[in-house]
C-alpha cells in the first residue's frame, strides 16, 4: 500500500517531468533544423540522454561534454551544433584513452581535461572521442614553454628576507634550505625566491660587512651557502626548451654568485644553459660560443672596470650572430628571462 501510495503522490510529477525534458529535447532537434540558437540547452534527464543518444547517428545532434557538475549543455556546444560546425563524429576522431597515451597522461587526467572544457570533445556511445585536429592543437599548446606563474606571499617577501638574512649570518644552512623550500612548494618561482629572499639577504649582509658590523669570513660563508642553494635547485620547465644560452663573467671579474642565478633564471625558463663561472677570456668565450652553437650569451658585470669590455665582447658576439645581454645594475632576473624570449632584432 505504501508502495501504491507513493506512486499516487509522486507517479504524475516523474511523468510529467519524462514528457517536459522529451518536449524540450524534440523542440531543440526542431531548432537545430530551423535556425541558430544561442542560449544553453536546460538540464537533461536520463531519458533525454538516451534519446540523444538514439539520434546521434543521424548527424543532426551531438552528445557533447558537459559543463560543470551538472549536466547541462554549454552554451558553445550549442552554438556549434546550431550553426553546423559539428554534424556528426569523424570516422577519424581519437577515443579518448589514445588520445592520453599520445599526450603521455594517464587516462583520468585527459578525462578531467574534457570534463574541465580544456579539451574538446564529443560523447559517442559513452566514449569520449576527439577531433585529430583538436588533439594536435592541445598537444601544441601544452608543449609550449611557459614561464612559471608569478606568485607572492600575502605580506610580500620583506620579512621572509629578513629570515633567510638571520639564518645566513648564523650559518643555518638548513633553515635557509627550509625557506627556500616552503616558497617553492608554495609556487613561488625560483628566479623570484632568488631575486626577492636571498639577494636582498646577500645585500644587506654585505652593508653589514662594510660597516664593519659582519667579518668577512661570514659573507662568505653566507655567499657560499647561497651558492650550494642555487646548485642543488633542479627546474623541471615542461615543454621544448627556448634554446642553448652561456652565461659567464669575464676576466678581470671573479664573482661567480651572479652567474650563478642568472644561469638558474634562465634554466627555469626552459633554456639549456652552458655556465661557465667567472673570470673567462674574451676570446675563450666567443670561441666556445662557436663551437657549441649558442643562441644566446649572457654577461654578469659586477666590476666596472670590465663593463667596457663586456659591451665590445657583445658587439662581437652580434656580429658573429649571437644575441648578448649585459647585465646591468638594477636589472631583475625576471627582467633577464623577460629580455631572453624576446627575440626581436634588438632586443637584447
Amino acid at each position: 500500500m505504501a508502495g501504491v501510495g507513493f506512486l499516487a503522490r509522486y507517479g504524475s510529477r516523474i511523468l510529467g517531468s519524462c514528457r517536459s525534458d522529451l518536449r524540450q529535447f524534440f523542440q531543440w532537434c526542431q531548432d537545430i533544423e530551423d535556425g541558430p540558437r544561442t542560449p544553453p540547452l536546460p538540464r537533461s534527464s536520463a531519458r533525454l540522454r538516451e534519446c540523444i543518444a538514439a539520434t546521434r547517428e543521424s548527424g543532426r545532434v551531438v552528445a557533447g561534454p558537459t559543463s560543470g557538475r551538472s549536466k547541462d549543455f554549454s552554451v558553445d556546444q550549442c552554438q556549434l551544433i546550431s550553426a553546423g560546425t559539428i554534424s556528426g563524429v569523424d570516422d577519424e576522431d581519437i577515443e579518448l584513452q589514445v588520445a592520453a597515451e599520445r599526450l603521455g597522461v594517464h587516462y583520468q587526467t585527459a578525462y578531467g581535461w574534457v570534463r574541465s572544457g580544456r579539451l574538446p570533445a564529443t560523447l559517442v556511445r559513452g566514449r569520449y572521442r576527439i577531433a585529430p585536429a583538436a588533439l594536435t592543437a592541445f598537444a601544441a599548446q601544452r608543449d609550449r614553454p611557459r614561464a612559471p606563474a608569478p606568485r607572492r606571499p600575502r605580506n610580500g617577501f620583506a620579512e621572509i628576507a629578513t629570515k633567510m638574512f638571520d639564518h645566513l649570518v648564523d650559518g643555518a644552512e638548513r633553515q635557509a634550505r627550509s625557506i627556500v623550500a616552503g616558497l617553492i612548494d608554495d609556487g613561488v618561482g625560483f628566479a623570484a625566491v632568488m631575486q626577492d629572499v636571498l639577494v636582498p639577504a646577500l645585500r644587506l649582509i654585505g652593508d653589514e660587512w662594510a660597516a664593519d658590523r659582519l667579518t668577512i669570513a661570514v659573507e662568505h660563508r653566507a655567499s657560499a651557502i647561497v651558492e650550494r642553494i642555487i646548485g642543488s635547485h633542479v627546474p623541471t620547465p615542461r615543454g621544448r626548451r627556448r634554446g642553448t644560452a652561456v652565461v659567464a663573467a669575464l676576466s678581470g671579474d671573479r664573482h661567480t654568485l651572479p652567474t650563478s642565478m642568472a644561469a638558474a633564471a634562465l634554466r627555469e625558463d626552459n633554456w639549456h644553459v652552458h655556465h661557465l663561472g667567472a673570470d673567462v677570456p674574451d676570446d675563450a668565450l666567443v670561441r666556445f660560443c662557436d663551437e657549441h652553437s649558442v643562441e644566446l650569451v649572457v654577461l654578469t658585470v659586477t666590476n666596472t672596470d670590465v663593463a667596457a669590455v663586456a659591451d665590445r665582447t657583445a658587439r662581437r658576439l652580434h656580429r658573429a650572430g649571437v644575441r648578448a645581454i649585459v647585465g646591468r645594475p638594477g636589472a631583475t632576473l625576471v627582467d633577464l628571462q623577460r629580455t631572453a624570449r624576446d627575440r626581436r632584432p634588438g632586443a637584447a
